[in-house]
């Protein structure tokens, strides 16, 4: 009973029931963004690559690029499906010639 009446009479226990309207936000600006997982690992990063183009870079369990998406220095596409050791596999390499040659 003494904690009912000290919860009720002193201020700073008492718990609003308004909440308040956060205002709305329309652009987040920031050079890089990195996803985490639940683990605190690196999943994705969006920002620039070493040349200012832009780019996305997934990664796997093991903290590899394993598919790397964006623009070259000159403009071009990029669309790059790694292995595990993070060289281009084949497919990926040829797609990426053949692409590149009919434009």
């Amino acid at each position: 009973m003494l904690g009912y009446w000290l919860g009720s009479h002193l201020e700073w226990t008492r718990v609003s029931a308004t909440a308040q309207a956060a205002p709305a936000v329309s652009v987040v600006s920031t050079h890089t963004l990195e996803v985490v997982g639940a683990d605190g690992r690196r999943q994705i990063v969006i920002g620039t690559g070493t040349e200012g183009s832009p780019g996305i870079w997934i990664y796997d369990r093991n903290g590899k690029v394993r598919l790397s998406l964006g623009l070259y220095g000159d403009n071009n596409a990029s669309l790059v499906l790694n292995d595990e050791s993070e060289r281009p596999s084949r497919s990926s390499a040829l797609w990426a010639h053949t692409a590149r040659r009919s434009w």
